[in-house]
């Protein structure tokens, strides 16, 4: 470990912190230095969403870690780590040396102003590392709200009508450890700790999400998300608590152990005061979203299919996105 540390600071001695801007994947790749392909997101959104909110300094902080732990060289340019972009159907997706994106086997793709998702083998990973020293820098603030966009994911696979009992399990361990993990995570950024236990909480989300249909909050995020621009994780703050509340008459046993899982006598409750200790907002309007937007919103909500405990009506939604302005 001494010898490979001394390698990293080698290679990245006089490193400002800051990831150079990717270039086009090249047609081929030198059988040389490690480097790092990033899927190119859309970024054209209003309020800073994407890549450079969601995961800052990915890349950079990827490259880093392998050289720390390894005693292969990393492609750099000048002093900084270097790292290429690549879209979905660039036929260099398939040669890149590594390929790092978000939201691993699923797809979300803005066609005009709507958001499509789904899911397919052909964009799911042979492996996924969780190491939480790659965390370490993301500011607290969008490491809570990504947080609570994992907790979303767990809350709907607890009353998935196609949910497994390992679904399950592993929805509410991960609820369990996001509801420690995260005011941990904002109260001392630099723990290891609570930056481990919040990862475990994302591993199991992700398992909960890949063996659970998700149902109306994915539905209302991906239109406000897709359609309005509002950024992702935070949407999925917001809303979760409002969802839960509205899901609670149709999914009494799932809320029960929603509510067990995050130390709560009740889950929607329990959830708004989750966000409150993490600082963030509850009020769609602060991130964007306008009186007159709603209208259109329920729209495309209701025109969706999706799994859900209890059908939403327009005026439903309608009701949930005013009562979250």
């Amino acid at each position: 470990m001494l010898t490979s540390a001394a390698l990293a600071l080698g290679q990245f001695r006089g490193f400002r912190g800051f990831s150079v801007q990717g270039a086009m994947a090249p047609a081929e790749f030198p059988d040389s230095d490690f480097v790092i392909c990033r899927l190119v997101y859309n970024e054209a959104r209003r309020y800073g969403a994407g890549w450079r909110t969601d995961y800052p300094l990915g890349e950079r902080n990827l490259s880093v870690r392998f050289s720390e732990l390894t005693r292969t060289r990393v492609s750099r340019r000048g002093h900084e780590p270097n790292h290429y972009l690549v879209r979905l159907n660039d036929p260099q997706v398939f040669s890149c040396p590594f390929l790092m994106a978000g939201d691993v086997g699923s797809w979300g793709i803005t066609d005009g102003d709507q958001k499509r998702t789904g899911r397919n083998p052909a964009v799911a990973p042979r492996l996924v590392v969780y190491d939480p020293m790659l965390t370490m820098s993301l500011p607290a603030a969008v490491s809570a709200a990504s947080g609570m966009n994992a907790a979303a994911h767990a809350v709907e696979a607890m009353y998935a009508p196609d949910a497994s009992p390992i679904a399950l399990a592993a929805a509410e361990d991960a609820l369990r450890s996001l509801s420690r993990a995260l005011p941990a995570v904002v109260a001392r950024p630099d723990s290891v700790d609570a930056r481990t236990l919040a990862l475990r909480g994302a591993h199991g989300a992700a398992v909960a999400l890949e063996l659970a249909a998700m149902g109306l909050h994915h539905k209302i995020c991906h239109v406000l998300g897709g359609t309005f621009g509002l950024p992702h994780a935070q949407t999925h703050a917001a809303l979760l608590p409002r969802v839960a509340a509205f899901n609670t008459p149709a999914a009494p046993v799932a809320m029960e152990r929603i509510a067990r899982a995050i130390s709560a006598d009740d889950a929607a409750i329990g959830l708004t005061m989750l966000n409150r200790t993490l600082g963030l907002t509850m009020s769609l309007g602060a991130l964007g979203l306008r009186r007159g937007d709603i209208d259109r919103a329920a729209e495309l909500v209701v025109a969706a299919n999706y799994a859900n405990p209890r059908s939403a009506s327009r005026e439903d939604v309608r009701d949930l996105l005013r009562d979250a302005l």
